[in-house]
């Protein structure tokens, strides 16, 4: 099975456990492969908001990623995150831009839009005028409220 997908980085390409990764390289690990607080393999999303929320950097990078090898589906029903997996084998495609990071979640849903302004991605003022322009809608302007007024300034004191 092949997946494509998303994996976020912190900003010098290491994952939570610290493993440097480089655009272009494919990585492997061992079986078994298992999703969860255990976890062995290679975390990954089929959308760029759930990868997010596994990295609390302010300028992390996102990267286009192929899972392949032996996989685990993983979800969420508390958070309602869904379509994540551990794989064997992971190839980092490429690094996406900020703005195709955004023009991204700015195709997707009110849910989608939430769910990434709640995540450790920062986004401009310029960006949160996109998302309030875009949706039109009260519960995305209070997500973005609340990351302003909570979530942001937690994120800017771990970047000092």
């Amino acid at each position: 099975m092949t997946i494509e997908g998303f994996k976020a980085f912190n900003h010098d390409m290491t994952n939570k456990s610290g493993m440097k990764f480089e655009v272009g390289k494919t990585y492997h690990v061992d079986e078994p492969i298992s999703f969860g607080a255990d976890s062995n393999g290679f975390l990954m999303c089929s959308n760029i908001e759930d990868s997010c929320r596994y990295v609390d950097d302010p300028d992390m990078k996102i990267a286009r990623v192929t899972g392949f090898g032996t996989v685990a589906e993983g979800f969420d029903t508390v958070y309602e995150y869904f379509d994540m997996y551990s794989v064997s084998d992971m190839t980092i495609c490429n690094l996406m831009l900020r703005e195709e990071v955004v023009e991204e979640i700015l195709r997707g849903n009110e849910l989608r839009a939430c769910r990434f302004v709640n995540t450790g991605f920062m986004l401009t003022e310029k960006e949160r005028e996109q998302f309030r322009k875009r949706f039109h809608n009260p519960i995305v302007d209070n997500c973005i409220r609340y990351a302003e007024t909570v979530r942001y300034p937690k994120l800017e004191l771990k970047k000092r």
